[in-house]
């Protein structure tokens, strides 16, 4: 009994160095694409945490600048706090999780994938997002480069979700 509790004491403090090993990475990651980005890390977690009125925790902010960084590109993963500002009141009002949703937001824009968004209760039609976005530039929507369309349903998003959500405590 005595073995059996030592190993999987031993275990456990492997989950635990794994897991912290885990997280330096996140951070490490983190770090440089804040900087890469022209901000320091602590600002830029610190613009987070009061979007997600500290509902999310640091490493699950972390991870999720860093998957947006990654798939949806520099530019819009720095507009995640305005984002999550409006992400925090829906799973205020409707008990989801924000994660899953900010999740959902990343997924959709990244993959141009407009109709996961509904699982989000909006609507965005990607065609008036891209004309939109397009007559804004001077371009048509045919011209714009998938960095652009991401920046479309971005904008489209976030203004399909302020007049549904902010009007909320």
């Amino acid at each position: 009994a005595i073995a059996g509790g030592a190993i999987a004491a031993g275990a456990g403090i492997m989950n635990m160095a794994r897991s912290a090993s885990g997280l330096a990475d996140v951070r490490s990651a983190f770090t440089t694409l804040a900087e890469t980005a022209g901000t320091s890390s602590s600002a830029l977690l610190y613009s987070l945490q009061q979007a997600s009125g500290g509902m999310v925790d640091q490493q699950t902010l972390m991870l999720q600048y860093n998957n947006a960084s990654t798939v949806m590109g520099e530019a819009l993963a720095q507009r995640i706090p305005e984002a999550m500002q409006y992400l925090d009141r829906i799973a205020d009002a409707t008990g989801r999780d924000v994660n899953g949703m900010m999740d959902t937001l990343i997924g959709s824009v990244g993959r141009l994938r407009p109709t996961m968004l509904a699982q989000m209760g909006i609507t965005v039609d990607a065609t008036t997002a891209y004309e939109t976005y397009a007559a804004s530039l001077g371009k048509t929507a045919e011209q714009l480069t998938e960095t652009e369309q991401q920046t479309a349903l971005f904008n489209a998003a976030v203004e399909a979700l302020f007049p549904k959500f902010m009007p909320l405590p």
